[in-house]
């Protein structure tokens, strides 16, 4: 994709490059953002999972580290080098350094060991506005159209609609300690396909692929 990158741009296809681009962000949201609902709502069962009861208190940084994926949907850093643009990568680790070590300190006090993770949480957020933005700048778009935010947050809406009754399931009842993790899993995936599929967030093309892949389908 990188290539096909690189190419759209040297030959000035602005429109061409934004779509694949749209294109690559749209399909690892559909995996990459029901995957972050499921390790929020199932913190508890997931760290109960593999340390002991002494570490319950771990679920609260563990959540919040886990904020930080929701912008792993995209390769940034990419992008920026195909624009022939590189320093603000550099730029944006320094800041990203920055901000942690600026941070980290006064939220510890204020905080306790919530601080650190709020800090790397906070730091990402700046950092991933400052590449959307030097993308932006580079593309001469303007910043709505640099991002498929309307997609983003459908498919966010989805994700965390289909943890609703799998979060009540969780409040319930008392399930297994060492199977609770799968069991919410296991409930979670079949809603959230459902409504993903009615949604039009899991397109045709990908929903025959998956099933081809599960063997629900043959190939002709």
């Amino acid at each position: 994709m990188m290539m096909q990158f690189v190419g759209h741009h040297l030959r000035g296809e602005r429109a061409e490059l934004l779509e694949l681009w749209y294109k690559s962000i749209r399909k690892v949201s559909v995996i990459v953002l029901p995957l972050v609902v499921v390790l929020l709502v199932a913190a508890e069962e997931l760290i109960a999972l593999f340390y002991p009861d002494n570490y319950a208190d771990a679920v609260i940084p563990f959540r919040i580290y886990t904020f930080i994926l929701l912008q792993r949907v995209a390769s940034y850093s990419n992008m920026q080098k195909a624009l022939g643009s590189t320093a603000p990568i550099t730029h944006s680790a320094i800041y990203l350094f920055l901000i942690n070590a600026a941070l980290s300190v006064p939220l510890v006090l204020w905080l306790g060991m919530a601080g650190p993770p709020l800090a790397a949480l906070l730091a990402n957020i700046f950092s991933w506005w400052y590449a959307l933005h030097n993308i932006q700048v580079l593309l001469k778009v303007r910043f709505r159209e640099v991002f498929p935010f309307g997609f983003y947050a459908k498919a966010l809406g989805v994700a965390v609609l289909a943890a609703v009754p799998v979060f009540g399931l969780k409040m319930a009842v008392e399930l297994p300690r060492y199977f609770s993790f799968f069991i919410l899993a296991a409930c979670y995936l079949p809603i959230y396909l459902v409504l993903a599929r009615t949604t039009g967030i899991i397109e045709e093309s990908d929903w025959r692929r998956l099933m081809n892949k599960l063997g629900f389908l043959r190939k002709k």
